[in-house]
């Protein structure tokens, strides 16, 4: 994927990695398309990236209404007992485990989500 809302790739030594300019945030508040929101792909039972701004209480909602918040917000997970976590930039070693581990919802633009 790579256009003008973001870009995902896939690095050197294999690992995904996802990064999501502003464009899609300034299209939603100057464009035509005033209304629609970007939205969320779930990944089930992930390692999350070790930088992300941590946020110690609130639901799973208030930590995407979080993200949706902040248009360098790319991605958020929200893990029982310990808090949300809030990603701004690339999103780098993120491993799909066969067990436990915990979601991580990548931000899409309401262009990318097939509603």
């Amino acid at each position: 994927m790579n256009d003008s809302s973001g870009m995902m790739t896939i690095s050197e030594d294999g690992n995904l990695v996802v990064s999501n300019g502003q464009g899609e945030c300034d299209r939603i508040r100057n464009g035509s398309e005033v209304g629609k929101e970007d939205g969320f792909m779930k990944l089930e039972t992930m390692k999350v990236p070790t930088f992300a701004d941590y946020l110690p209480s609130g639901s799973e909602q208030a930590c995407k209404d979080e993200c949706l918040k902040n248009c360098s917000c790319v991605a958020y997970s929200h893990y029982n007992g310990f808090g949300c976590m809030l990603w701004t930039g690339n999103l780098i070693d993120i491993q799909k485990f066969s067990e436990e581990g915990t979601d991580l919802n990548i931000r899409l633009a309401y262009t990318e989500i097939g509603n």
